[in-house]
């Protein structure tokens, strides 16, 4: 498996406590997902057929101050993450008919592609670039203090872009999922991402 970084440039700084965090510059992707309609099949495929893993389950998704379209929201749904190299694979499943960003790229009962993610070191300046390009904000909420949104950039990607605020919380899990992907010997191929945190 080629070493997990690849081509991807990459700036190390250091946050306000002096914790080394690294940064990925803007443009630059971390990550592909995939919306699916049966999370545990679509996991086996992606270990059976493209060989990458272990992949990282985590069931039924807490997000703190989920909204969609501007208003509160609460939708049910699991994901699961693991590396292919430099780059994060994301499979989604939604568990409900709730409307969600999800639903707006990939219908009920079907897979299919649905975001490209990237960090941004400067979280509301991102938000300022994208609204100043007519770019909606599909979906935006928080997974412990990282703020994440969903911008719908359907019309010049083909796809949703999801931008990730650099947190020492969100480094430390997908550099663990990276390095479990470095030397996996095929063994405990899906895994409880809470074991990394």
């Amino acid at each position: 498996m080629p070493p997990v970084g690849g081509t991807v440039t990459k700036i190390k700084k250091n946050d306000r406590d002096g914790a080394e965090m690294v940064f990925v510059p803007a443009g630059q992707y971390i990550q592909v997902a995939w919306v699916v309609t049966d999370l545990q099949q679509a996991m086996r495929r992606w270990l059976d057929t493209a060989r990458i893993g272990p992949f990282f389950l985590n069931a039924h998704v807490q997000t703190e101050a989920l909204t969609y379209r501007g208003r509160p929201t609460n939708i049910d749904y699991s994901l699961a993450i693991a590396h292919a190299g430099a780059l994060q694979i994301e499979l989604i499943e939604q568990h409900d008919n709730e409307p969600s960003a999800y639903r707006d790229l990939v219908p009920a009962g079907q897979d299919g592609l649905h975001h490209l993610a990237c960090f941004a070191d400067n979280f509301d300046a991102e938000l300022t670039h994208l609204r100043e390009r007519g770019v909606d904000t599909a979906c935006a909420g928080k997974f412990g203090d990282m703020r994440f949104i969903y911008a719908d950039t359907r019309a010049a990607l083909g796809c949703m872009t999801e931008v990730l605020e650099n947190t020492p919380l969100i480094h430390r899990i997908f550099d663990n999922v990276a390095e479990a992907a470095r030397d996996w010997d095929g063994r405990d191929p899906i895994r409880d991402i809470r074991s990394l945190m």
